[in-house]
């Protein structure tokens, strides 16, 4: 079986992140609906698609920012602006305008993976 370059590195990422060692800052969930008031230098994953399309799958430790919300949003993940954030959506375009963003407000380690269906 053939694993995409995408893939791997999700693959990765989520295989060195478990609930126990990534928590996220207050006022974010998991989706465990655990609140979390401390801050470790583990990653963050972003899934930028609607509530709907979240709500239909999505990797087990990402939060639901949708892209066109991300700029009203962006005080929620203030605290990982020098970690690791990880953005995908349905096909990467709405990840990459996200990855924009997010570079212009001054995060250093922003990483779109592109599409869900490619990397779960």
């Amino acid at each position: 079986m053939k694993i995409s370059f995408y893939k791997k590195v999700v693959l990765l990422i989520l295989s060195s992140c478990t609930l126990s060692s990534c928590t996220l800052s207050s006022g974010i969930k998991d989706s465990n609906n655990l609140i979390s008031d401390d801050i470790t230098n583990t990653d963050l994953i972003i899934d930028v698609r609607t509530e709907k399309e979240f709500s239909a799958g999505h990797i087990p430790e990402a939060i639901n920012i949708p892209h066109d919300r991300i700029e009203e949003r962006i005080s929620e993940i203030e605290d990982f602006k020098t970690k690791k954030v990880i953005l995908y959506c349905r096909g990467g375009r709405r990840s990459e305008a996200t990855k924009k963003i997010l570079e212009q407000r001054g995060y250093v380690n922003v990483i779109n993976v592109g599409g869900y269906e490619d990397i779960r």
